[in-house]
C-alpha cells in the first residue's frame, strides 16, 4: 500500500471516527432528555418502535452500501467513469424501492407489530418513525457511492445531520 493511499485511508478513518463520536454525544443528548420528557411509559413505547425500526434498518441496508462502494471504487480504478452514473442510478432506485416498502410496512403494520411486541400503545410511535426508513435507505445508497470515491465527508456529515435531526425532532 503506498504512502498516499495509507494517508487517504487514515484520513477517511479519522473523519468517520470523529463523526461517530459526535453522533454518540448527540445520541446521549437525545435519549436522556427524551426519557425525562416522556417518562418511563413513553420510553417503553419509543423503545418498542425504535427496536422495530433498527431491525428493519439493518435488513434494508446490511452490506448494500459496502457493495455500492466496492463497485464505485472498481469502476474508478478501471477508468470506467461512465459506469459511475449507472451505479448511482441503480443504487438510488433500489434503495428508493426498499425505503418505500420498509416505510409502508412499518406504517401499515404498526398495529400488528405493536401487538407482537406486547405493547399496543406503541402503535403511534411505530407509525411516527416509519418515514425514517425511507430517508435512511436513500442516505445509505449515497453514502456507499461517496465512500467508493474515497470521500468520507458526505457520510460523516450525513450521520451528524441524521443524529441532529433526531435530537431536534
Amino acid at each position: 500500500m503506498s504512502k498516499q493511499t495509507r494517508q487517504n485511508f487514515l484520513h477517511g478513518a479519522l473523519i468517520l471516527s470523529v463523526a461517530t463520536a459526535v453522533v454518540k454525544i448527540i445520541g446521549a443528548m437525545f435519549k436522556i432528555p427524551l426519557g425525562n420528557l416522556i417518562g418511563d411509559a413513553g420510553m417503553a413505547h419509543f423503545t418498542s418502535a425504535y427496536n422495530i425500526y433498527s431491525t428493519l434498518f439493518v435488513l434494508a441496508t446490511a452490506g448494500m452500501p459496502v457493495a455500492i462502494s466496492k463497485m464505485v471504487s472498481e469502476a474508478q480504478a478501471r477508468s470506467r467513469t461512465n459506469e459511475l452514473g449507472t451505479i448511482l442510478k441503480v443504487s438510488v432506485t433500489t434503495f428508493l424501492i426498499i425505503g418505500v416498502f420498509g416505510t409502508a410496512l412499518l406504517y401499515f403494520a404498526a398495529g400488528s407489530l405493536a401487538e407482537l411486541m406486547n405493547n399496543v400503545k406503541a402503535e403511534p410511535a411505530i407509525r411516527a418513525i416509519a418515514p425514517a426508513v425511507f430517508f435512511v435507505a436513500i442516505m445509505a445508497s449515497l453514502r456507499g457511492y461517496h465512500q467508493g470515491q474515497g470521500n468520507m465527508y458526505p457520510t460523516a456529515i450525513s450521520q451528524v445531520f441524521e443524529a441532529t435531526g433526531k435530537l431536534v425532532i
